[in-house]
């Protein structure tokens, strides 16, 4: 039997791990130049090591990036869904804020 809240707590991972500029950030570093160190992020970002090891972590939770061990090197890739975030995340500002009204009669 499935679990009825995991659908949204795989969501909850997938917002939380999109609701921080600097992962944000991250994420378009990656989308523009393909596969990166950790410590090439760190310093693009200019942020310590521990701190782009963390929002990596979450990155790498929400199913954003992928993380890949080369030596004694950890290098992060966008994945499809973290593609389509970036994808999305515009198409989603441009939309208005105006509550949806139900089709039928306008009062």
């Amino acid at each position: 039997m499935t679990n009825p809240k995991r659908p949204a707590n795989n969501q909850e991972r997938i917002f939380k791990g999109l609701a921080n500029h600097r992962r944000l950030q991250i994420l378009r570093i990656l989308k523009s130049r393909g596969p990166v160190s950790l410590d090439k992020v760190a310093e693009i970002c200019g942020i310590q090591a521990p701190t782009a090891c963390e929002h990596a972590r979450k990155l790498r939770l929400a199913g954003l990036v992928f993380r890949r061990r080369l030596r004694r090197c950890i290098h992060l890739e966008l994945t499809e869904r973290g593609q389509f975030a970036l994808d999305w995340a515009p198409r989603l500002e441009s939309t208005t804020a105006r509550p949806l009204r139900a089709p039928g009669p306008n009062p």
